[in-house]
């Protein structure tokens, strides 16, 4: 049981930083471009997001998780 939900908490913590990187680095350095340049990196950035890795951490957080409350589950 505490494997899985020390898992789950990295995985949480590994995609919360993605986010975080993204909204406090990526994005303002982009606000400062052009319009053209911000949709090609953009574009950029999404197709280099899609990888196998991204998605077992992305999606394995979700599944870890509700695996987790699932075992915890009536316990006080």
């Amino acid at each position: 049981m505490g494997t899985v939900l020390g898992a789950a908490t990295v995985a949480m913590g590994l995609i919360a930083g993605a986010f975080y990187i993204f909204a406090c680095g990526v994005m303002p350095g982009l606000a400062r471009s052009d319009d053209r340049v911000y949709v090609e990196v953009m574009r950029d950035i999404n197709d280099a997001f899609e990888n196998p890795v991204f998605f077992l951490s992305f999606f394995g957080a979700l599944v870890l998780t509700g695996v987790s409350a699932w075992q915890v589950r009536g316990t006080p």
